[in-house]
């Protein structure tokens, strides 16, 4: 039996996000791109972040900031709320991490533009 994803999806990872990671496929909601950007964060893989982002976020990402390493373990995904339009969208979710075995929380509403086709994480809002 294959595993489930790490998004919390309730779907096997070769259903849910490896398309996604793998570039056999691209996310065409902001739900399932969200999902496979905290996937991509799960498995340490910064290149498939860098590549699903654009402006302001792709502009002020560093993949060697501390809040990229692989140190940290993401453990569970909550998506609270979304919100898609044409071509632009927002998802609030909470993604929960142990960092030295101390568990944190990281509640965002994060923003949407298709640009291209695409769907790309453009900026996000924390609480």
């Amino acid at each position: 039996m294959s595993k489930l994803c790490p998004c919390h999806s309730q779907i096997t990872y070769n259903e849910c996000c490896f398309p996604y990671l793998n570039g056999d496929k691209i996310p065409v909601s902001i739900e399932a791109l969200m999902r496979s950007r905290y996937t991509a964060y799960h498995n340490h893989n910064m290149a498939y972040i860098i590549h699903t982002m654009s402006g302001k976020a792709l502009d002020s990402f560093y993949a060697s900031d501390p809040s990229n390493s692989s140190s940290i373990q993401w453990v569970k995904l909550e998506v609270h709320s979304v919100n898609q339009l044409d071509q632009e969208g927002t998802v609030e979710f909470v993604a929960h991490y142990l960092l030295e075995n101390i568990r944190y929380t990281l509640h965002e509403k994060s923003f949407f533009i298709k640009q291209n086709g695409r769907w790309l994480y453009v900026d996000g809002q924390l609480f």
